[in-house]
């Protein structure tokens, strides 16, 4: 089998998982997908087939569009809800949740989360955490196109690959005088594909 799947991740798998679970299926190894998903996040995964997997260097650097939310109150040390809770803090209100989305458009030198792929001499900064080392502060260049109040405290952003959606919830609570990280995450397009186009898996 050769072409392009666009799969509505569930809950609970890795883009790995995914692919496993096509390889089984369809009885073929060459499959591949185009950016790694988070076990709790759910959404587009764009996964290439057979000779199609040649495209994966065309399609690895695209356009993002998420639905995030954020959970005020804590931090955690993975900037979400499923990390450990390193502290806590009364919730302030006193913003305009709207507002301090707009701040973010634009071009952004984005810290990236402890916990990530990212690689600094050679170990990714996860790494570094699960062995107790002192994380590297590493930046990212990103620019967000726009940012659009969904209501309860959650938004729609479209950006450039590479941001972290993460790292806006987290940010966004301390611009605000708060402690916060990601409640969830969905991602709704992944260059010109779109969750309109996904199938369920089992689908």
């Amino acid at each position: 089998m050769d072409g392009i799947l666009i799969i509505d991740k569930p809950y609970g798998m890795t883009s790995h998982d995914v692919v496993n679970w096509l390889r089984k299926k369809y009885k073929q190894k060459k499959f591949g997908h185009t950016g790694t998903l988070d076990p709790n996040a759910t959404g587009v995964l764009v996964v290439l087939c057979g000779k199609s997997c040649k495209l994966l260097q065309f399609l690895s650097d695209t356009d993002k569009e998420y639905i995030g939310q954020i959970e005020f109150g804590k931090s955690t040390s993975t900037d979400d809800i499923w990390g450990e809770v390193e502290a806590e803090k009364e919730i302030n209100l006193d913003f305009c949740f709207s507002e301090e989305l707009q701040k973010f458009v634009g071009k952004n030198h984005q810290l990236v989360p402890k916990t990530s792929n990212k690689k600094v001499n050679g170990k990714k900064l996860m790494d570094y955490q699960r062995e107790g080392l002192e994380v590297p502060k590493v930046y990212s260049d990103i620019e967000i196109y726009s940012m659009e109040d969904l209501g309860d405290y959650s938004f729609k952003v479209a950006c450039s690959s590479g941001t972290y959606v993460r790292s806006i919830c987290r940010d966004l609570a301390l611009n605000t005088n708060n402690l916060g990280c990601m409640k969830s995450l969905r991602p709704t397009k992944v260059g010109p594909f779109t969750i309109d186009q996904a199938q369920a898996l089992e689908d």
